[in-house]
């Protein structure tokens, strides 16, 4: 009854605020409200060896907050939302030389972030054969590195804003060009091959959401197409899982793949799928954090969150011997689990919300959620007119802060983004378009 009321604020909320297919309200509902907090859940419920009803009252208290979140943010969501169809504002195409501006602005983008990916494979020892030839281990070895983790995510950046920005003011003719179609195919698989080394299906998916989000909302592709591309992509996802997982662990010939194959076959398919669904599930997590809130709620001091979030920020070396506290995530999983031999688990915003806050939180801290979330999806319609919102939506780093969080590797992304998008507007501001007004 519970999930049944959550799906039916998804609905309503969604109506209200006039959502599209590919809007990005739409985006926001499919990878967090819909598979993280809805159908994860649901099938983890349905798929454990427990009854399904035991499994559905341990987790009546998680789905009760649940409810209240995404009551709370969808108001935010909604109060700051213009409620208008999603759609582009438009740039005057008839202006030659702000177009070929921002093009220029789009090559110097692909340069540098060119450049800084041919850094990362000098300071990292590795060759692009050998990263290719075992990613995962070169994406571990890269964030290792002092700034390591840092510098890839600015070569990212880069490429990124340059897919978007020479996808929006070069390829403008794309449905009408067939060269435009070819160039900008070849552009893609180019820029495909390069994030292949870096060992991580979320980093390739990115710049295929964004390509999707553009061509869909100027209406280059159809329904249909969207379909096609989804399916696609997930299973070129999955093809380079599997590429990345036999890379790894070293299985080099013909016998070794099939020794896989074989015992891939042996294992229950059920628990295959189980598996895969729990990737996607926090709010099992964050369950467990509620079965012992009342020993954990208000114990931790928001001002400190702030402090520790900055902290994550500065490199080991230059803290003059003050020490990094564990960020939530961390303790939680130590304090449940006994140690992180299995990784770090998420256990969600909502109980750093708790621990700062108390119950307050989860209402306080939806509403500033829904409402910067809301502030972002009006802005992201001036990505053609607006450098700053390009740059910004182009590596879909919005995402990381729909329920913000503040002593998290997450947030702290999002800060070093932000300090980033600034100072490359600035930049494009002083060396491109001033140098365009002066000449106007």
């Amino acid at each position: 009854m519970l999930t049944f009321l959550a799906t039916f604020q998804v609905i309503f909320f969604s109506y209200l605020n006039r959502i599209s297919i590919l809007s990005p309200l739409f985006i926001i509902i499919v990878t967090t409200f819909l598979f993280q907090f809805l159908l994860a859940p649901i099938m983890i419920i349905y798929l454990s060896p427990e009854p399904s009803d035991i499994m559905i009252s341990k987790m009546n208290h998680t789905f009760i907050i649940l409810n209240i979140v995404i009551f709370f943010w969808f108001i935010g969501f909604t109060l700051v939302s213009n409620k208008s169809k999603f759609k582009f504002k438009e740039p005057n195409f008839k202006n030659s030389y702000l177009i070929n501006t921002n093009v220029n602005f789009g090559i110097f983008c692909l340069l540098s972030g060119l450049i800084v990916y041919v850094f990362i494979y000098l300071y990292s020892g590795y060759g692009f054969i050998e990263a290719l030839s075992n990613p995962l281990q070169f994406r571990f070895d890269i964030i290792g590195l002092t700034g390591g983790y840092y510098l890839r995510n600015i070569s990212l950046w880069l490429l990124n804003i340059s897919v978007v920005t020479l996808l929006i003011f070069y390829f403008n003719q794309i449905k009408n060009s067939n060269t435009q179609k070819l160039m900008f195919t070849l552009l893609s698989i180019f820029i495909f091959v390069l994030l292949l080394p870096f060992g991580q299906r979320l980093v390739l998916l990115v710049p295929l959401m964004a390509i999707g989000f553009i061509l869909y909302n100027d209406k280059v592709i159809s329904n249909f197409h969207v379909l096609i591309g989804v399916i696609l992509a997930l299973l070129l996802l999955s093809i380079t899982g599997i590429y990345r997982t036999i890379a790894f662990f070293g299985i080099v010939n013909f016998q070794d793949i099939l020794y896989l194959t074989e015992e891939m076959r042996n294992v229950d398919s059920s628990g295959i799928t189980s598996e895969l669904v729990s990737r996607f599930d926090n709010l099992s997590w964050f369950s467990m954090y509620l079965s012992e809130e009342l020993y954990f709620e208000n114990s931790r001091s928001f001002i400190e969150s702030i402090k520790q979030l900055f902290i994550l920020l500065v490199p080991p070396s230059f803290l003059g011997g003050i020490e990094k506290q564990m960020d939530y995530d961390t303790y939680l999983t130590i304090y449940f689990l006994g140690s992180q031999d299995f990784g770090t688990y998420g256990f969600t915003p909502m109980s750093e919300w708790s621990m700062n806050f108390g119950k307050k939180g989860y209402i306080m801290m939806s509403l500033i959620s829904g409402a910067i979330s809301s502030c972002i999806c009006n802005n992201i319609r001036l990505i053609k007119t607006n450098m700053f919102y390009l740059i910004f939506f182009s590596s879909f780093i919005f995402l990381d802060i729909l329920l913000i969080s503040f002593h998290s590797q997450a947030s702290a992304n999002v800060i070093f983004f932000v300090c980033f998008n600034i100072g490359l507007y600035i930049f494009y501001k002083i060396f491109f378009l001033l140098p365009l007004e002066r000449k106007v």
